[in-house]
């Protein structure tokens, strides 16, 4: 069974955050993916979540005072 689209957006989204080691995580599931599937662009969607996670354990406040 193949992973769909809704699946590694749920990855990115809502597991890597959980995750130490974001690259090994990234190879484990390009791994299990298809031909078709984009690493730079599940990279990306990562390091998306990542600082979307961090941005929320630092506050609002603290965020904007850290954003030159």
């Amino acid at each position: 069974m193949a992973l769909t689209r809704k699946d590694y957006r749920w990855l990115a989204s809502e597991v890597s955050p959980l995750v130490e080691n974001k690259e090994l995580f990234i190879y484990k599931v390009r791994s299990y993916a298809d031909r078709n599937f984009n690493i730079y662009k599940f990279r990306d969607a990562v390091e998306d979540a990542y600082m979307d996670n961090q941005a929320e354990e630092c506050g609002p406040e603290l965020y904007k005072q850290a954003d030159y």
